[in-house]
């Protein structure tokens, strides 16, 4: 399991704000001279839903992986005399995000979480198109400490340490603190 670790060397607390793929995923408080660790490691899940001529909506299953690269279909299936609308998995063919297909020729609209929490929301129109969404992990790091914000930095590395740090020069009466990643 991957961690990103973050560190505040200042005698004041703190508070880190992270960002993944450019949306905020979480507000951490730090502890003066404390730590905190937060897990990078991703579960999405995908649900689907297609309107048919008739007027009826069908929703899918939700399909659930770990992997940053998948494949999804949304298809209409016909058993025993019924319509299933259902979705299926398969390797994905792009190596940083989940490609979308709709085999039926109707819009269907994926509704797509990571770690439960919403991620995207795709409609592809009909089976010549496809939808994407990305997995790439670029986590990107800014901190507030004493009424201060630092400026951001950023990675894709899903196991770096973050140093919040006092900078040695002073702004009017105001310390000035930073963020880094560790050597």
């Amino acid at each position: 399991m991957s961690n990103i670790t973050i560190r505040n060397t200042t005698a004041v607390p703190g508070l880190v704000i992270v960002s993944r793929a450019g949306t905020l995923s979480g507000r951490l408080p730090v502890n003066a001279y404390g730590s905190v660790s937060m897990p990078t490691s991703n579960s999405y899940t995908v649900k689907a839903r297609v309107t048919m001529a008739d007027g009826n909506t069908y929703s899918s299953g939700p399909v659930t992986f770990t992997s940053n690269s998948q494949d999804i279909t949304a298809e209409v299936k016909q058993e025993n005399g019924t319509f299933i609308f259902r979705l299926l998995q398969q390797a994905g063919t792009n190596p940083s995000g989940v490609t979308l297909h709709n085999h039926t020729k109707y819009p269907v609209t994926f509704q797509t979480s990571m770690n439960n929490n919403p991620l995207s929301s795709v409609t592809v129109v009909n089976d010549y198109n496809s939808g994407f969404v990305s997995t790439i992990e670029n986590y990107s790091f800014k901190s507030i400490v004493d009424g201060v914000t630092s400026a951001s930095i950023a990675t894709t590395n899903t196991n770096a340490t973050v140093n919040i740090f006092q900078d040695n020069e002073m702004v009017s009466d105001f310390v000035g603190y930073s963020v880094s990643f560790a050597d």
